[in-house]
């Protein structure tokens, strides 16, 4: 899936887009953000500033009118997302440990694989549907995705998921963060993406449920002894998985991760479709 594709997939049909862009540690160089018309404008805009040294985002909302990314402008939204926060000072040491934490988390919360970004340190997850629905009718959805990663013990950026006016990478540019620099990746798609087998929102909604107000913005502490249990059982295959990374194979094992899950997880059925 190339990064038209995968904004194509996970964007509402309409509206207008948004690009923020940051420059320097802590943004202290320079932000801008930019409301764009086309996914063709959105992707050349963010790779010129990529090129630039800039680290760029999308909003995962399109918006009625230019001017203001704020959840209040009642952008219309076409997935659910998160993201998985990995290195050493966050609450998963590196991709591979945050990418059987997510393994446990769609297992027990009984929902379908996600579209599984690289953001060169972290991890995001998409979880798109056929048709745009308004940020009201969104809103209750994501909070209650939200709750469920504290219930599973699953830590998230909380100031994301439930958050309509989010921003993430945009796959194919560089995360300036590091030196030297990461790049974006798209590193795993369900099968049921591949087909273009999108589930109604309302399959999702009766999946996850709904709750009306939204969570406090706090972070899930420490993983819970499951998980951290789960993760010990891996030390030693992480050990060469962690090779293959250096090598630049890590995506890939990243969704050796993921695949191996397929034994456990209870799909719902429109991920069986043919």
């Amino acid at each position: 899936m190339d990064t038209k594709t995968f904004l194509e997939t996970v964007l509402a049909r309409r509206g207008f887009f948004c690009s923020f862009s940051a420059k320097g540690i802590k943004a202290r160089d320079g932000k801008k953000q930019t409301f764009l018309d086309t996914v063709d404008e959105l992707i050349t805009y963010t790779a010129k500033l990529s090129d630039d040294g800039w680290d760029t985002y999308f909003a995962l909302g399109r918006f009625p009118d230019k001017g203001s990314r704020e959840a209040d402008a009642h952008p219309w939204m076409r997935s659910l997302f998160m993201d998985v926060d990995c290195g050493p000072t966050k609450p998963y040491p590196d991709q591979q440990q945050g990418a059987v934490a997510l393994r446990k988390f769609i297992t027990d919360a009984g929902l379908p694989k996600p579209i599984l970004v690289s953001s060169g340190r972290g991890i995001h997850a998409y979880w798109p549907f056929a048709e745009e629905v308004e940020r009201d009718t969104w809103q209750p959805v994501a909070n209650k995705l939200l709750s469920l990663t504290r219930l599973h013990g699953f830590s998230v950026d909380p100031s994301i998921t439930a958050n309509a006016a989010s921003v993430l990478r945009v796959p194919g540019t560089n995360h300036y963060k590091d030196d030297p620099p990461k790049t974006v990746k798209i590193f795993y798609i369900p099968d049921y993406v591949t087909a273009g087998n999108l589930p109604q929102f309302d399959e999702l909604r009766e999946m996850i449920g709904e709750e009306q107000v939204r969570p406090k913005m706090t972070r899930t502490a420490v993983m819970d002894p499951v998980t951290q249990a789960l993760i010990g059982n891996y030390r030693n295959s992480f050990k060469i998985i962690l090779q293959k990374s250096a090598q630049g194979k890590g995506c890939a094992q990243l969704a050796h991760i993921i695949d191996n899950a397929q034994p456990l997880l209870k799909l719902p059925k429109f991920a069986n479709r043919k």
